[in-house]
């Protein structure tokens, strides 16, 4: 590996912790836990049914940054765990160190923006949540950068106008969803 693609991986994942230590600050600070305690990983959590937790008794819920790597030694994911649950940004890498993914939780939950990339690099797909449901813009572009579907949500629920583009981008097609029950 070349000393700039060395350097380039020690800053993004420099940038990767500092990501993740604002979003455990300002989760902490949302939830004002002044009494929390934080693990720098000296311990694999083990994850069962949903939740972290410090070991197999599975009497202690995990709080504290998790870094899981692959047999490789790559960093696999990055995220913080607070009571048991992501919080903050979420962050899964590709084996060549490129990002996959890019989620965000609050209390466990989806909430924000959840962004997805190809192994070059390219995003090719975004989504938004709020409190786990599907809430917001939806889209997703081909491998060669074309948008492709551009759908609505809004509480979990299909609304708006979706739109569907074919491979040259020309629109294709349009469905309309009423969000009122």
């Amino acid at each position: 590996m070349n000393s700039y693609r060395m350097i380039r991986l020690k800053i993004k994942n420099r940038l990767t912790v500092l990501i993740l230590v604002c979003g455990v600050l300002a989760s902490l600070a949302l939830y004002g836990e002044k009494k929390a305690s934080v693990n720098v990983v000296a311990q694999q959590p083990v994850y069962s049914e949903g939740l972290y937790y410090t070991d197999k008794t599975q009497t202690e819920l995990f709080t504290g940054y998790y870094r899981e790597y692959y047999e490789s030694g790559d960093v696999k994911l990055d995220v913080f765990l607070y009571n048991g649950r992501p919080e903050g940004t979420y962050v899964v890498y590709f084996p060549n160190a490129r990002i996959k993914e890019v989620r965000a939780f609050r209390k466990g939950l989806f909430h924000g923006i959840w962004r997805t990339y190809n192994e070059s690099g390219m995003l090719i797909a975004q989504a938004e949540y709020a409190d786990g449901l599907k809430d917001g813009v939806w889209m997703i572009w081909d491998e060669n950068g074309i948008r492709r579907y551009e759908m609505y949500y809004k509480n979990g629920q299909k609304t708006g106008t979706w739109y569907m583009w074919d491979e040259a981008g020309l629109l294709i097609s349009e469905k309309s969803y009423d969000s009122a029950p």
